[in-house]
């Protein structure tokens, strides 16, 4: 049996499982556009006012700005999943023992829920977010082709980032009474210190070079300046090296907790 067998099949179930539940994924996609006209509407304003020839400089446009919001919140329909939620009710509900008794270590299981979720996001729901987007709203295209590969790449690591960052948040259930509280502050620092509501070239030099200290940026500003070309070359390559390099060191944070968890759980049941 190939290596990759067992993980390909557990991507299966998490896509299967997803889409028996899919309904609840289209009524997201109106969730979703409500986010990009609000912000955009904001923003509409901002460049009403002129403001827009300080630090937002960078986008040539309105619609430009329009489409790196629009971008993010495709972006991030596409890496989101419930890897904390999932693990949080497994540790609540003490199925978690099952779980880690499985073959398969807890992090490559939930590592491959994340990927079956985004592959079914992928198939089913940022396609219709994209579409109306397009039709209706002026979405932009890529600036170049080099510029959506550079894209693509970069989402693929954000899925990865997205995920390990979730399983980490997911195993403070183990320490915590409980996560709900730590799981709503990681989706406001994502939201603020990513660049999905504010592009991070608006944020003041300190909190710009704080949000450049974490891994938030690979999931919206890195992805949305490749799309939009306003990093390429030797700037774009880095760009993707900086993602690369968050994915690889999260990736072995949760290996290392993965099996510290696993052990503790073996010392307690022996």
């Amino acid at each position: 049996m190939s290596a990759l067998a067992v993980p390909f099949a557990l991507i299966r179930i998490s896509f299967v499982a997803n889409l028996a539940y899919r309904l609840r994924f289209y009524t997201g996609v109106v969730s979703y556009l409500i986010y990009v006209l609000v912000y955009t509407s904001i923003w509409r304003a901002v460049y009403a006012t002129g403001a827009a020839g300080g630090p937002l400089a960078e986008f040539p446009s309105f619609e430009a700005l329009f489409t790196y919001f629009a971008v993010g919140w495709l972006a991030r329909s596409f890496c989101f999943n419930n890897v904390d939620r999932t693990l949080t009710e497994l540790v609540e509900s003490g199925h978690i023992a099952a779980r880690v008794a499985r073959p398969v270590s807890l992090h490559v299981q939930m590592l491959c829920e994340a990927i079956g979720e985004a592959a079914f996001r992928a198939a089913f729901f940022s396609p219709i977010l994209l579409t109306v987007l397009i039709v209706f709203f002026g979405f932009q295209p890529p600036a170049s082709f080099g510029s959506f590969v550079g894209f693509l790449a970069s989402l693929v690591l954000s899925i990865i980032v997205m995920a390990e960052l979730n399983f980490l948040v997911g195993l403070t259930a183990f320490k915590t009474q409980s996560t709900w509280g730590i799981m709503r502050a990681k989706q406001y620092l994502i939201e603020l210190l990513s660049g999905l509501l504010i592009p991070l070239s608006y944020f003041p030099d300190a909190l710009r070079k704080l949000a450049y200290c974490t891994p938030f940026p690979v999931l919206t500003s890195i992805p949305n300046r490749l799309y939009l070309g306003l990093v390429s070359g030797a700037e774009a390559w880095s760009a993707l090296a900086i993602s690369a390099g968050w994915a690889v060191g999260l990736f072995v944070l949760a290996v290392v907790c993965d099996r510290a968890v696993a052990k503790s759980l073996q010392v307690q049941g022996g």
